[in-house]
């Protein structure tokens, strides 16, 4: 069968503080993750990695739902699904291994849109996500955009948000003992209005894949959000250009619910399932 490659661009609106943290902290703030750029300046931006993993774990969650499952016990298995597992110490290949490959790849192909480690193998997934830039001087070139006099400096699109944290024993100290346990820590966070570009596409991918694609960015554009912190409200995005056409979809969501007591097998859920 053809393979599908493609590739989607979209333009958001940060409608609430976005966090995503680097390598560096100053004392009690947690500094946004910052790339150099060619002029000496840097630009906060949120790497590839960080929307990659995210689309991972819902493609992951959708699976479970799609079957009827809670939850996995199989700690490597859930590693499959969530994180792309990991080689084992001591793993050895086995002559059927690239057999199972195959089948593990068709039985579940949003794994194998993501890439994962199996079987003593790494296996590149077919999704290529992009790192994601806000609108301001320093990258108007870079992301294609003609010069805008009234565009922002990167410097104006950070701020630092303030937070306490109290200790878990909070219920049972004094009012003069509370003052102790809390702790105060920031983050430094990309300020709302900040445009925010986002790209991602599939290279040679299986019809099935594609279909899985579909039915998780579907799922992601219907609450779409960047970053850490979603607890806090952080992250939150208004799409303002830019179309996923979704097709595809609803054919996953029906390939998954055929297969349902094969990929339950496969993931060793025990747990009663759903009646139809």
């Amino acid at each position: 069968m053809p393979r599908i490659s493609k590739r989607w661009q979209f333009e958001f609106l940060a409608t609430a503080p976005v966090s995503h943290g680097g390598d560096e902290s100053a004392g009690n703030v947690q500094m946004f993750r910052r790339l150099p750029m060619p002029d000496g300046t840097e630009v906060p931006a949120i790497s590839a990695n960080a929307l990659r993993g995210q689309l991972r774990r819902i493609a992951a969650r959708r699976l479970l739902e799609l079957i009827g499952a809670e939850s996995i016990t199989d700690l490597r298995l859930y590693h499959l699904l969530f994180s792309g597992g990991a080689i084992q110490k001591g793993e050895i290949a086995t002559a059927h291994r690239f057999a199972d490959i195959r089948d593990m790849r068709d039985l579940l192909p949003a794994v194998s849109l993501f890439g994962a480690s199996w079987q003593a193998e790494i296996l590149p997934g077919t999704l290529q996500v992009d790192w994601i830039y806000p609108d301001c001087i320093q990258t108007r070139a870079l992301l294609g955009l003609p010069p805008d006099p009234d565009a922002v400096d990167a410097r104006q699109l950070t701020t630092t948000v303030l937070y306490t944290r109290h200790d878990d024993a909070d219920e049972v100290v004094t009012e003069k003992e509370r003052d102790k346990v809390q702790m105060l820590y920031e983050t430094e966070c990309m300020v709302p209005g900040t445009r925010l570009f986002v790209s991602f596409g599939l290279s040679r991918a299986s019809e099935l894949e594609a279909r899985a694609l579909a039915d998780t960015v579907a799922e992601w554009m219907k609450h779409p959000h960047l970053g850490g912190m979603r607890s806090r409200g952080h992250g939150v995005l208004r799409l303002v250009s830019g179309e996923f056409d979704g097709v595809g979809a609803e054919e996953y969501r029906a390939y998954v619910t055929a297969r349902r007591d094969e990929i339950r097998h496969f993931l060793a859920i025990t747990d009663p399932a759903p009646t139809q």
